[in-house]
């Protein structure tokens, strides 16, 4: 899977794929750099039995910002009114799998909240310092 990725990252980026212009061509072979990155992550999901995953304490508002950044086109297209808390409380996790969840969601979100979709993204605290984090479409 990385291979075939890898090669419409540098045909993309060689201009050889398509005659885009270049700021096109840019854009369109950035969105190769995290399907990398998911290859690896989901190649690593696969061999959790034999690796230990460490997590570490998650900047929220990151993930969820790399996650619509590779929504970007799907953003464009679907035109959603997003709603994001102003502060997200403190989680410890893997951002790759978390950034991988939240992108689902939104996806979902964005697909089946209405025209234009409506989300609201949050957390809610529960007992002993597990916060659940939601993503919530406002369809009409």
């Amino acid at each position: 899977m990385r291979l075939p990725a890898l090669f419409l990252k540098v045909a993309l980026q060689s201009g050889r794929l398509t005659p885009a212009p270049t700021f096109l061509r840019r854009q369109q072979a950035g969105h190769f750099e995290n399907p990398l990155s998911i290859i690896d992550e989901l190649l690593l999901l696969a061999e959790i039995r034999k690796a230990d995953i460490m997590t570490q304490p998650i900047d929220m508002a990151l993930v969820v910002d790399e996650a619509l950044m590779r929504l970007g086109l799907m953003i464009e297209e679907y035109q959603p009114e997003i709603e994001l808390p102003d502060a997200w409380p403190a989680a410890r996790g893997y951002s790759p799998w978390v950034e991988e969840v939240w992108a689902n969601y939104l996806s979902n979100a964005m697909k089946y909240g209405g025209r234009p979709p409506r989300i609201e993204c949050g957390a809610t605290a529960l007992d002993e310092g597990v916060v659940r984090f939601w993503v919530r479409d406002k369809a009409y």
